[in-house]
């Protein structure tokens, strides 16, 4: 099997939290049960979104057109 390897002279060698012998513990990765779920939330939420989202747009917008004034001062 090519999960058992003998001890070496420098010891068993290191472990490795969720392994044993070839098979994963599925355990470990299974997310922790909630004990409630949030409720959404309403009003100024909404409007935060919305911003963050304004805002991205706003970023992107100037991304693109400093991209294109450095492609054009490239070929002139």
């Amino acid at each position: 099997d090519w999960w058992r390897v003998a001890p070496g002279p420098y010891g068993a060698g290191p472990q490795v939290e969720g392994f044993a012998g070839g098979i994963e513990i599925p355990e470990l990765f299974k997310h922790p049960e909630a004990e409630g779920k949030p409720e959404p939330a309403a009003g100024p939420a909404a409007a935060e979104d919305g911003s963050a989202v304004r805002g991205l747009v706003r970023f992107l917008n100037q991304r693109r057109r400093a991209k294109a004034e450095a492609k054009a001062a490239a070929k002139a």
